[in-house]
């Protein structure tokens, strides 16, 4: 491969991309394995490097989704961007990872998930704890309206529709349900 036709393909997926400088370098070294080729290369390049305002693009879009700061220094540093960078980025959005609006959506919508799939209260916030957990405020807010023995009633005749009365319970149990609660629910529904 030539100096230039790896300056293009450098070109193209960095455009494309937006890697990082040691993940393009990575990606060009798998495409021509001399070194100093791509050091060449990546030294032609180095005027189209905006590493700072892609990290900045990416924690923006990653806020949006409802990331937390830990989640975001995760993805970034699997595409190899610089600690430092990305330290300093996420610094500067360090107010906005300590308001519990930020994640109001996504936790509301994770506990009507939860409550669908037939979560207990205990598995919610269990999984809510490990991904939130500065947010345990709003988490208990959005949960105080979650009863387990409702959700059982809720759920269990549409499963006894479709499974024997031991899968349930043992669908039930995963959920995190307690046994008397389920033995209470199936009592009621077989009188």
């Amino acid at each position: 491969m030539s100096l230039l036709s790896l300056q293009r393909y450098g070109e193209w997926y960095y455009t494309r991309y937006f890697p990082s400088k040691s993940f393009l370098r990575e990606k060009m070294m798998r495409k021509c394995p001399d070194s100093e080729m791509v050091g060449q290369a990546m030294e032609a390049l180095s005027s189209l490097f905006i590493e700072k305002n892609i990290i900045e693009s990416r924690v923006h879009e990653y806020i949006s989704q409802g990331k937390t700061a830990y989640h975001i220094r995760q993805k970034l540093r699997q595409k190899k961007f610089e600690t430092l960078l990305v330290e300093e980025v996420i610094g500067g959005y360090a107010d906005i990872f300590r308001d519990d609006e930020t994640y109001r959506k996504v936790i509301e919508d994770f506990c009507h998930k939860a409550r669908r799939k037939g979560f207990s209260r205990k598995k919610t916030l269990y999984e809510l704890g490990f991904k939130y957990p500065d947010s345990e405020k709003l988490i208990g807010e959005t949960l105080r309206d979650y009863n387990d023995y409702t959700i059982l009633q809720e759920s269990i005749p549409s499963l006894l529709r479709t499974r024997a009365p031991e899968k349930v319970i043992q669908k039930c149990l995963q959920g995190w349900f307690t046994v008397s609660d389920i033995q209470k629910v199936l009592k009621e529904l077989q009188s």
